[in-house]
């Protein structure tokens, strides 16, 4: 366990039922079991009255977990489904990574 307690705690929460089971693969490397809180997103893509949104997925990944900043066609499969990472951005505390993910 970290002991920074904003890492901890983001890797209890993604080992709480709210986590799930995923396997982490940067380009050209070794697979990594690691655990990640998976979410859905809307964004308007178009915005206005006839504004256009697009759905889309999210992870939250502990820094414990994975160091090294995840680099975009880094894939994440999760519950049988393989995403491509597209971001990863550092939140406030250091403490997780956030996934913008495409299927």
């Amino acid at each position: 366990m970290p002991d920074d307690p904003f890492s901890a705690a983001a890797v209890v929460l993604a080992r709480s039922a709210l986590g799930a089971d995923a396997v982490y693969t940067p380009p050209g490397s070794d697979p990594v079991e690691v655990r990640v809180v998976l979410s859905r997103e809307e964004g308007d893509v178009l915005p206005g009255p006839a504004g256009l949104s697009a759905a889309g997925h999210a992870a939250m990944l502990p820094t414990a977990l994975v160091h090294d900043r995840p680099p975009r066609g880094a894939t994440l499969a999760v519950g049988g489904q393989t995403f491509r990472v597209e971001t990863a951005e550092l939140d406030v505390t250091g403490a997780a990574w956030r996934l913008t993910l495409r299927q």
